[in-house]
């Protein structure tokens, strides 16, 4: 017989399960029982005296099905819930772990989203605010991230999305607005500065006020603004989110203009510098300049 048919056949008849002294079988890979004897007591009602149990084997067959059917389950939930939460897929790819540059503002943001199962029990959100660009509706994109892979529900929109929206599907979304586990409204302050604009507005923040469930908001508003406001109309909107949203100041560098002018060089290193004359703006100074 060849070497390595013997060889094969060997293997298999070392893991092939066997009848030990005992008289029950066993498993030949792990050598632990597959079956046990019945209780004295139950051996004559049931007929016979033993029944099949899991063996090691067995068992670890099933915890690796069960985690593979888990993880399976989590990716489509992750994925029902990021479609849920965001209008814009790019948002799907900001995240912490993928964060150029680290700042207090990130770490905090970064020990909200941690401490998430304290923070919700206390209902307290957060107000970013400071110029436009500064990251401020990156970092919230970044918590509704961080928790939709802790299976938490977020939605995250803007007023202008709201006011919008079809006038038939406009009263839907704000019905559906207090059901998420956090609410994020990006670009406060933004929206028309009318009477039913404002009534809107209103609606949204006391609908989410009154569920008792956080939310954070992002605007360019300051935060005197919004403690000072003109009117009365703007205070009673004004005070229920400086009750409940803690105010964190985004004071850095535009990071789209930064961005901007970094995607300018490459195109000029990889694609302009290839032509002998130079379509750019000879007076080009990498701040004021322009193509």
């Amino acid at each position: 017989m060849d070497n390595s048919i013997h060889d094969i056949q060997s293997k298999q008849s070392q893991y092939e399960d066997y009848t030990g002294p005992d008289g029950l079988l066993y498993c030949g890979r792990c050598h632990e029982p597959k079956e046990e004897y019945y209780p004295k007591r139950f051996k004559y009602l049931r007929g016979r005296d033993k029944h099949y149990r899991l063996c090691a084997c067995d068992r670890e067959r099933i915890k690796n099905e069960n985690q593979a059917r888990e993880i399976k389950r989590h990716e489509r939930e992750v994925n029902r819930l990021r479609e849920q939460c965001f209008t814009d897929r790019c948002q799907y790819d900001m995240t912490f772990e993928m964060s150029a540059e680290s700042s207090s503002q990130l770490e905090i943001c970064l020990r909200y989203a941690e401490g998430w199962d304290a923070e919700v029990g206390k209902n307290r959100g957060l107000l970013f605010w400071g110029d436009v660009g500064n990251g401020k509706s990156y970092l919230a994109a970044c918590i509704a991230n961080a928790l939709i892979e802790k299976e938490v529900s977020v939605r995250m929109l803007s007023f202008g999305q709201i006011l919008n929206a079809d006038i038939q599907e406009r009263p839907h979304i704000i019905s559906d607005l207090p059901k998420y586990d956090l609410l994020i409204l990006d670009d406060f302050g933004m929206e028309r500065s009318t009477g039913y604009g404002q009534e809107i507005v209103f609606q949204v923040i006391d609908s989410r006020y009154l569920s008792g469930k956080p939310m954070i908001i992002t605007t360019n508003l300051s935060l005197n603004t919004l403690k000072y406001p003109k009117d009365l109309e703007h205070k009673r909107i004004y005070d229920r989110i400086l009750e409940v949203c803690i105010p964190i100041y985004f004071n850095g560098k535009n990071l789209r203009y930064r961005n901007h002018m970094e995607r300018v060089k490459e195109f000029r290193e990889q694609i302009a510098n290839e032509s002998k004359e130079s379509p750019f703006n000879p007076d080009y100074g990498g701040e004021r300049g322009c193509l």
